[in-house]
């Protein structure tokens, strides 16, 4: 597999790097945008963290073993990365963190007895979200990193797409099975539907727009791709 980046506005495509496998997460790109973060498979299923400098196009091995592809992010300064791993002899997923100019990785948390994926910091950097099913379904989870305080993020069961933070990172939307966006409140611990899918009309959070618009997938007619008014949340294409 290669990594490959596409110019804009020219279309020029050109070929970073070459991989036996390569896995990217929602956000491959350091908030500095000076480097690229990927999974690697080499050897024998081997798995590891790189980062990619696109000054140079020199690579740099991030972890070394336990990396599992269920997602990784970049903290807000770029210095950190976060990732779901599993060591050798056991059979769930951890969080980890590790210096993104490479050292030792330290596990951020470790249940005993479920698996821990998908994590994403905050914008403002105090949080991870990630998705766990420690209560026997699949739902979203945010750990505070300075307490270690862990919460359950109320109703996310039926999520779907992307769990999307909001910019100032006081909330968190996402979209439901039957296609209803919801919204959880950080300051009040509360869950609300902001939009209910009527006429067999579903939508899927996939990101927010430059200017605030929350970016749908929506399949009237077809798949295509919605812009939602925030805080009115009306959809139109």
């Amino acid at each position: 597999h290669a990594l490959t980046r596409i110019g804009i506005p020219n279309g020029t495509v050109d070929e970073l790097i070459g991989e036996k496998e390569i896995g990217l997460n929602w956000r491959p790109w350091a908030p500095s945008g000076k480097r690229i973060a990927y999974v690697a498979t080499y050897g024998d299923q081997d798995r590891d963290l790189f980062t990619l400098s696109l000054r140079n196009l020199k690579k740099r091995q991030i972890t070394f073993g336990g990396v599992m592809g269920y997602g990784y992010d970049w903290s807000p300064d770029s210095r950190q990365l976060v990732y779901a791993g599993q060591m050798p002899g056991q059979t769930k997923a951890d969080l980890y963190s590790v210096p993104a100019s490479r050292g030792k990785a330290k596990r951020i948390l470790a249940w005993e007895s479920s698996n821990e994926w998908f994590p994403r910091f905050s914008p403002n950097g105090e949080f991870v979200s990630f998705v766990s099913d420690r209560n026997g379904a699949s739902a979203l989870w945010l750990l505070e990193l300075e307490s270690g305080t862990v919460r359950a993020v109320k109703g996310s069961e039926e999520g779907r797409g992307e769990y999307l933070w909001n910019r100032d990172a006081t909330s968190i939307t996402w979209s439901a099975s039957q296609g209803e966006i919801f919204r959880y409140d950080l300051s009040q611990d509360k869950t609300t539907m902001i939009n209910r899918s009527d006429g067999g009309i579903w939508h899927k959070t996939l990101g927010w727009h430059t200017d605030g618009k929350l970016l749908l997938q929506g399949n009237k007619g077809g798949s295509n791709l919605w812009l939602m008014r925030v805080p009115k949340l009306e959809p139109h294409i």
